[in-house]
């Protein structure tokens, strides 16, 4: 599914039961859990969420999150 959520993991989230199968609430699951970390961290940049999003409780920033930040800043899927 596009977000990988995990529906045994999160699929109740935040008091709402979610579909993990169903693209639109795997979609609108990924965000909640987006939104969430980017709140919940000191100084948020797209390497420490992503990290995060990829590995719970981490404590530094992974090469999943280090990867994450290097696409994010060249926009691949904008290129022709």
């Amino acid at each position: 599914m596009p977000m990988n959520i995990r529906g045994n993991v999160w699929g109740n989230f935040d008091g709402q039961q979610y579909n993990t199968n169903i693209p639109e609430q795997n979609i609108e699951l990924g965000v909640q859990l987006i939104k969430r970390l980017q709140n919940s961290i000191h100084n948020p940049t797209i390497d420490k969420i992503a990290t995060l999003y990829n590995q719970t409780g981490a404590m530094q920033v992974s090469d999943y999150g280090a990867r994450t930040k290097v696409l994010y800043e060249q926009k691949p899927w904008l290129k022709k």
